[in-house]
């Protein structure tokens, strides 16, 4: 059958040259192999005039036959080449697919049962001396359920590495280099501005309070005020926008607290001894007077010398809120100008001082009345909705934090010189021109959603078009446009310090991307399974471990799992916190200074987990739990009923615990049926001795909204906790409740 299609096939070739030629063409012509097949009939099925008239197709035949092109196999399987255009899909772009398979696979060094010496001799080798770092940073924070204050001896000597930068894949005069770098380059800044005849930060105003009313977030709601329940220490309090209070105990509350659960390890120091139980460090609140939407520390590497460590606080009113969720949810009504009207309006971004000192042996200090409001910057560009702080320090005097990347309601990145009051009173200042705008005024319909430093003057920002933009602030220019994804980008992280140009993209739609902003076009990956979502604030770098933390592209919607990504193998990633179906996570910050992640979730809860351990566990794997429930908070609005409600937002619960997850279901309904008032338990039983009562609905204002943790050497155990009631709580991480 083979020889007959190639006949056929070759006939037609001949038939066309023949038609070429001028040759009559006869359709009853049969090639001369079929006739002699077919010779048995007496040639009246395969005979031709011109091949002989007896009709049997002899030699003579053949050979005319042959030099005409008959198709006999000792001519071979010569054929005409025919070369036809390619589709018009074939430069098409195929776009992502919905089918829960998947559809892209890794081919790599990297498996997923490489567990210990297998695991980091792939991961961080070849190289012996990475390979000996990351055992001495698993031998520092192995065993260790809580991160402890660093000391002198964790660098180098004279302290040469700085107090910031605090990272082992970093040379010794890193810090010190670009802080001489930034005064170089800040000093040309200032003389182009002056040539100019303007202000080298932009144009501040200072004005009174009277004045900077209209600008604060209590003055849009006047639902502000908010009671705070605190369960730790029985207390009942009404905050006030702007106000703050400290919880200080010299109760012996932290006993035993560390080592909740019969498998729990005892908690030892460096020198083997465990330590004498301490009393639970102070607690900070204050009312911001809005729902918090990112928190910010400032990186002062003269930290132990200034007057406490700021705070910048990005809020915004509640009525200001409702009230752009109800005209974006109505597409009919939702028009330019109605847009217009959030995003030119007054707001305000926030500068808090926490009364932290650092001590001579290590231990941080505290000092003073707590947090107080020190300084209030006004402009007319819309509420701020994410912050970010210049990672390198100017060492221009203590009145001068730095830099500060702002993006507010127009979709506008800016930067700010943020200023710190230094006095007893709060002060306020009106920003009429910023130091840089960071936007495309032709491109209508763009707008930034977030971004990430790169460097001193270096920043990446993420725009709704799905491309990121690498900035220069001065000269302000852009340096790079890439297209990364079909939809808006939701979250970016560049590897800063150590791995600065490498930038983690994670769109609201499609695959988590890895890329080399030094070349982009070649340099890239991404994670093989699709992601959808659109919770912000969950992608961070981890600098001990050289890798990014997000949650994990899955399949089910309510799979809430974090994964760890290294940048040498990121299609291949590491879970280290599980997934709970009671919420989801609505935020993540990973430690400057050491290895420990905290988790917000939208029930109020705040989970720690140290993620070193987690994704490099050691023998002892089982008696180490994955992560421990530190704060849970919950709210409740007023009644109407209530006459003096008319100024309370609601009240919110809160309180601080260390339950870890080594314990049993069973023995956490057992210490919900003895203390019906503990909120660390699972189950969500509401009298002592019921059962669960299945899913609980909380309150969308009892969620966390924003978590930071503070990059200073001396306070790299602090951190501080956004809700969406409006309160921030600030607090040591040191395995007290």
């Amino acid at each position: 059958m083979r020889k007959r299609d190639r006949s056929a096939t070759l006939l037609d070739s001949v038939q066309k040259k023949h038609r070429k030629s001028g040759e009559p063409d006869d359709e009853t012509r049969t090639p001369a192999p079929v006739a002699s097949q077919d010779a048995e009939h007496d040639g009246d099925d395969g005979e031709d005039g011109e091949d002989g008239e007896d009709g049997a197709g002899g030699e003579d035949g053949q050979d005319r036959d042959d030099a005409e092109g008959s198709p006999f196999s000792a001519r071979g399987d010569e054929r005409p080449l025919v070369v036809n255009p390619p589709p018009r899909s074939a430069y098409k772009i195929p776009a992502y697919t919905h089918e829960n398979r998947t559809m892209r696979l890794y081919a790599g060094p990297l498996r997923k049962w490489d567990r210990r010496q297998a695991l980091v001799n792939t991961v961080y080798g070849p190289r012996a001396d990475n390979i000996r770092l990351f055992w001495d940073l698993q031998i520092r924070w192995q065993r260790c359920m809580y991160p402890k204050p660093l000391r002198q001896d964790d660098v180098e000597p004279g302290n040469t590495r700085g107090v910031v930068l605090v990272s082992p894949w970093l040379p010794n005069n890193l810090e010190s280099d670009q802080q001489t770098a930034y005064g170089s380059w800040w000093n040309k800044y200032a003389a182009a501005m002056r040539a100019q005849s303007r202000a080298p930060f932009g144009e501040v105003d200072e004005i009174g309070e009277t004045e900077a009313t209209p600008f604060l977030p209590w003055y849009v709601s006047t639902e502000s005020d908010l009671d705070i329940f605190d369960d730790s220490s029985n207390s009942i309090l009404c905050l006030r926008a702007g106000e703050s209070s400290t919880y200080r105990t010299t109760s012996d509350a932290g006993a035993g607290a560390r080592s909740t659960g019969s498998n729990a390890p005892t908690e030892t120091n460096r020198e083997g001894q465990v330590p004498v139980d301490k009393p639970p460090s102070p607690v900070f609140y204050f009312n911001p007077g809005g729902k918090v939407l990112s928190l910010a520390w400032a990186p002062m590497p003269k930290a132990g010398r200034m007057e406490g460590s700021l705070l910048a606080v990005a809020v915004v009113p509640h009525k200001h809120d409702d009230d752009k969720n109800t005209v974006d949810g109505l597409s009919g009504a939702t028009t330019k100008e109605e847009r217009a009207r959030f995003s030119e309006s007054p707001a305000s971004i926030q500068f808090w001082r926490v009364a932290l000192r650092g001590g001579k042996s290590g231990e941080p200090s505290v000092f003073g009345d707590g947090a107080r409001l020190d300084w209030v910057s006004c402009f007319y560009w819309g509420w701020p909705k994410r912050l970010e702080w210049c990672p390198v320090q100017p060492l221009m005097g203590d009145s001068w934090p730095g830099l500060l990347a702002v993006l507010t309601e127009d979709g506008i990145v800016r930067i700010i010189k943020a200023r710190g009051g230094m006095k007893e009173q709060t002060r306020y200042g009106k920003i009429i021109h910023a130091l840089a705008s960071l936007d495309f005024p032709g491109e209508e319909g763009v707008h930034a959603t977030c971004m990430s430093w790169v460097g001193i003057n270096r920043i990446v920002v993420g725009y709704t078009d799905g491309t990121i933009a690498l900035w220069s602030v001065f000269p302000q220019l852009v340096l790079l446009r890439f297209p990364t994804h079909m939809s808006a980008i939701q979250d970016i992280r560049s590897g800063y310090p150590s791995k600065p140009y490498l930038v983690s993209v994670r769109p609201v739609e499609g695959v988590l991307r890895l890329l080399d902003l030094t070349r982009p076009s070649s340099e890239h990956t991404f994670h093989p399974s699709p992601v959808a979502g659109i919770q912000g604030n969950m992608l961070d770098w981890v600098e001990l471990m050289q890798g990014f933390a997000t949650s994990a592209p899955a399949n089910s919607p309510v799979s809430y799992k974090l994964d760890f990504l290294h940048h040498r193998h990121f299609p291949c990633p590491r879970k280290f916190f599980p997934s709970r179906r009671e919420s989801p996570p609505t935020c993540l910050a990973v430690g400057k200074t050491h290895p420990f992640v905290l988790v917000g979730a939208a029930d109020g809860k705040v989970w720690a987990c140290n993620i070193l351990d987690t994704v490099f566990p050691t023998h002892w794997e089982s008696h180490v739990p994955s992560s421990t429930l530190i704060f849970a908070s919950d709210f409740k609005r007023p009644t109407r009923q209530d006459p003096e409600a008319s100024s309370l937002r609601g009240g919110t619960l809160f309180r601080f615990m260390f339950k870890q997850e080594t314990e049993s279901k069973a023995d956490i309904l057992e210490d919900d049926a003895a203390d019906p008032d503990d909120l660390s338990g699972l189950g969500p039983s509401a009298l002592p001795g019921q059962e669960a009562l299945g899913p609980v609905i909380h309150e969308k204002l009892a969620s966390v909204t924003a978590l930071a943790w503070n990059p200073d050497f001396a306070f790299g155990t602090y951190f501080a906790i956004g809700l969406a009631s409006g309160l921030v709580v600030i607090r040591q991480l040191d395995g007290t409740v």
